[in-house]
């Protein structure tokens, strides 16, 4: 479908449409096809305004509160509205990229939930493989970071380095000496759920910058400055995500 009718948004790869189509069987005449009208849009990647703007655009569905959704914070503020007739199909990869993750998580959620027979949720990439932090977040993963406890992944660049090694850069940064320096009780000091978080969203998952679009969106969502969002309270954000009834 994406590659039958999608566009590409050139800023964050997202592809959307709307369309009206035929569908029949083998054989079937021109009184027989059923007409289904789609909006489709995937690869929202975190980028809530470039989600408000498909929105805008599409005649298929638009919120509930009659705005353009920029300025939602509340669930009353993400509802949305599906015209009759219409199907909503999501391609998949919601997070990653962007400080709009929980909003545009949240909405479609709420979406799938008003219309269960009409919106159709895709997962892509960047939404499955959430699942792994379930087992790598928990206590005794994340104190196994050494380089013979927990190797590269299979995918990444060598240049790219372990855990161990990403902890020893950063180490090395914080006391302004070289990494030969760094000893394993100043690299174990460090070794935390953030820094950790850290480490697979910028080095193993493709998804550099995310910790900190969290703590953005956290702070504009509350209505506060970004300092007073904890990094404990961004990894809590993360795990509650994928617990069960998460919105991942």
């Amino acid at each position: 479908l994406a590659g039958a009718m999608g566009n590409n948004c050139g800023a964050c790869g997202a592809r959307l449409s709307n369309a009206e189509i035929s569908l029949g069987g083998e054989g079937a005449g021109e009184g027989d096809m059923t007409r289904l009208k789609i909006a489709y849009v995937s690869d929202v990647e975190g980028h809530w305004p470039y989600f408000c703007n498909f929105v805008r655009t599409s005649p298929g569905l638009r919120f509930v509160g009659g705005g353009d959704g920029l300025s939602a914070r509340l669930p009353d503020d993400l509802e949305l509205e599906l015209e009759p007739d219409w199907h909503f199909v999501f391609g998949g990869d919601a997070s990653d990229k962007g400080p709009g993750t929980l909003r545009f998580t949240h909405a479609m959620v709420l979406f799938k939930q008003k219309y269960p027979e009409r919106v159709h949720l895709i997962l892509g990439n960047r939404d499955v493989n959430k699942m792994r932090w379930s087992s790598e977040l928990t206590t005794s993963e994340v104190q196994r970071a050494k380089d013979d406890q927990v190797p590269i992944s299979f995918w990444s660049n060598a240049k790219i380095g372990t855990h161990w090694q990403f902890l020893r850069k950063l180490a090395a940064s914080q006391e302004g000496v070289a990494e030969d320096q760094v000893d394993d009780a100043k690299i174990i000091a460090l070794n935390t759920k953030a820094n950790k978080l850290r480490y697979l969203l910028d080095c193993d998952m493709g998804s550099a910058g995310d910790f900190e679009y969290r703590r953005e969106e956290l702070a504009d969502l509350r209505g506060i400055t970004q300092d007073k969002v904890s990094d404990e309270e961004v990894v809590q954000s993360y795990e509650e995500s994928i617990a069960p009834k998460g919105m991942m």
